[in-house]
């Protein structure tokens, strides 16, 4: 079965024994759509498959903490982000990479990424999905279904 129909099934389990269902997704996708859906439908972390070990124990971390993924506020307010850091947001969440972003403003890497660690602190997100999540859930983009 695919990651998400696992965590389908994960959450079936658990209501029906009454016992917590805490998945961690280890992904081959690097489509923040895609990790945005798996985050709604009820898994704790997503870790990319080619991600160092290190990150796969923060992943479990999360997983297993009493609250693991607490969900975004919809409408989440974006406005103390300025206008180029949104525009930023806005493309992380459209899936495009750090480098992908320089060349879309014409600006080097680095300015990119200091414009997401920026980002991710105002809003304070542990890490890009979340901003992502926090993206799509205050409406600054929708879900394009392919």
């Amino acid at each position: 079965m695919g990651g998400i129909e696992g965590i389908r099934n994960g959450a079936q389990v658990g209501a029906a024994t009454g016992l917590p269902s805490r998945v961690l997704l280890l992904a081959s996708f690097d489509v923040d759509e895609a990790m945005y859906d798996a985050l709604l439908t009820g898994s704790g972390s997503v870790v990319l498959n080619g991600t160092a070990g290190r990150q796969h124990l923060s992943a479990l971390r999360v997983v297993e903490a009493p609250d693991p993924c607490p969900a975004p506020v919809p409408g989440h307010d974006l406005s103390i982000l300025t206008a180029r850091e949104t525009e930023v947001l806005e493309l992380v969440a459209r899936g495009l990479t750090n480098c992908e972003i320089a060349a879309e403003l014409f600006v080097s890497e680095n300015t990119v990424k200091t414009h997401v660690v920026h980002v991710l602190q105002k809003l304070g997100a542990r890490d890009r999905v979340q901003a992502v999540v926090m993206a799509y859930e205050s409406g600054l983009v929708t879900p394009t279904r392919r």
